[in-house]
């Protein structure tokens, strides 16, 4: 079959889980005799042009797209002519037989329906929660609290214009109200109007893929909460590739101190802060353990700066160790006992989270979302309140004296299976097949 995967960003310029997600998909496919193109955008001004190129032998078409103001953030999210020009050629050039959306986000939620009208089988993933809200995150920043109604546009409002979210709630809604009857362009009044029309517009355009995966019942709840038809939601859980790496057991630590891990970006909804936070609240039993944070600390600017200088008034042990590719993810965990996932935000699955597992890594993570949905408390790690430093930092303080509860839950999961990446394709694969077999006999 001729596969086009479509993602918003890819490699080299983006290196997050959705681009390793749809990397690792393409090599598996081409692996089963597919021809598969990946289609990304290319952050680089805008106006559409392609650019053709491979990346670790995957044949990659990317579309530039031009990073757009907060007032236009949302409908030009959903449509942009540039880009469906664009696209419009390289569909007519390829001739798929699938095309699979794994993120449309700043490419054009349009291209979905696009690319039904050719009469290709159409698939559109969910990664992450953009598909309801324009953020990805479910995030109210300015109450540093998770968002549980995505109807509330003023909430929305405050969210995608920031130097207006200190504005009174009658303020807002006035806002909201004038937009429908003077939606200017450039403006926050347009903002407001976009706001309102948004739910429908995501709706119809994902709604027009023949499936839609999920890989939480978490994400297909909200899905259809949303309005989102349940029988075209198809649950499957991600697969992970951990190098060349073999899980083994964690070993009983002796002397040494407790390593304790972080990997994932350094913004502050993946809660680094907590970590750290927790890790000073161990007073003296800090010497007994170290902090290794894996992320790109550089990029993150004022932020990183705090993050340095809570590590330095924590009086222990903190790496801040960069980056690492992604096929050395199984090292990287190999060298921690445990590792924690202290997000603030509802996350979907994080592939690291599904790399620990597999490489038989006990996690420490925040009662939210997908998290809890695959990680079985007492057997591959705990749970703790979401934000709560002082809970995370209890059950560092139990990991540091029981010395044998990272290696028995450790061997605990020896039992749990993960599947891998070639596993996830195959069950991408049997939907596409099943789809062109029916078509074929009609």
């Amino acid at each position: 079959m001729k596969i086009l995967l479509v993602v918003h960003q890819f490699f080299p310029e983006s290196r997050a889980g959705t681009e390793v997600l749809t990397l690792e998909m393409a090599k598996e496919l081409v692996q089963k005799g597919h021809q598969v193109l990946i289609v990304s955008g290319r952050r680089d001004g805008g106006g559409g042009k392609i650019q053709e190129s491979t990346y670790e032998g995957i044949s990659l078409s990317s579309i530039s797209v031009a990073t757009l103001p907060s007032s236009n953030r949302i409908y030009g999210h959903i449509k942009n002519e540039a880009v469906e020009t664009s696209f419009h050629q390289i569909l007519g050039r390829f001739n798929p037989d699938i095309v699979h959306f794994n993120h449309v986000m700043a490419i054009s939620a349009s291209l979905i329906k696009l690319a039904k009208v050719t009469g290709a089988y159409v698939v559109f993933s969910a990664t992450d929660f953009w598909a309801v809200c324009p953020t990805t995150k479910l995030f109210r920043r300015w109450e540093n609290n998770v968002c549980t109604n995505t109807n509330d546009k003023a909430a929305c409002f405050r969210c995608l214009s920031p130097k207006l979210e200190k504005l009174p709630a009658w303020m807002i809604n006035t806002y909201l109200k004038m937009g429908n009857l003077f939606p200017m362009k450039g403006t926050p009044l347009r903002l407001a109007k976009d706001l309102q029309e948004r739910n429908m517009l995501m709706l119809e355009a994902i709604g027009s893929a023949d499936a839609v995966l999920v890989a939480t019942r978490f994400m297909a709840d909200l899905l259809t909460s949303h309005g989102m038809p349940a029988n075209k939601i198809r649950h499957i859980p991600f697969g992970v590739n951990i190098g060349s790496t073999r899980p083994a057991c964690k070993t009983p630590r002796g002397s040494r101190p407790l390593v304790v891990g972080y990997i994932g970006s350094i913004v502050p909804v993946k809660g680094p802060q907590v970590l750290l936070e927790a890790y000073q609240q161990l007073g003296p039993l800090r010497s007994q353990a170290t902090i290794k944070m894996y992320g790109d600390i550089k990029s993150a600017a004022g932020f990183g700066e705090k993050l340095i200088q809570q590590s330095q008034q924590s009086g222990g042990s903190v790496e801040f160790c960069g980056t690492f590719q992604h096929e050395e993810i199984g090292r990287v965990l190999s060298e921690m006992d445990i590792l924690v996932v202290p997000s603030v935000w509802f996350e979907n699955t994080p592939l690291v989270l599904c790399a620990a597992l597999a490489s038989q890594t006990p996690v420490l993570v925040s009662d939210l979302g997908g998290m809890v949905e695959i990680v079985k408390e007492g057997i591959s790690g705990f749970a703790f309140r979401v934000g709560d430093s002082t809970a995370l930092s209890v059950l560092l303080g139990r990991f540091i004296a029981e010395q044998s509860l990272a290696p028995n839950l450790s061997e605990r999961m020896q039992g749990q299976h993960i599947k891998n990446s070639t596993e996830y394709a195959i069950e991408i694969e049997n939907i596409y097949v099943r789809y062109t077999n029916y078509h074929s006999m009609k």
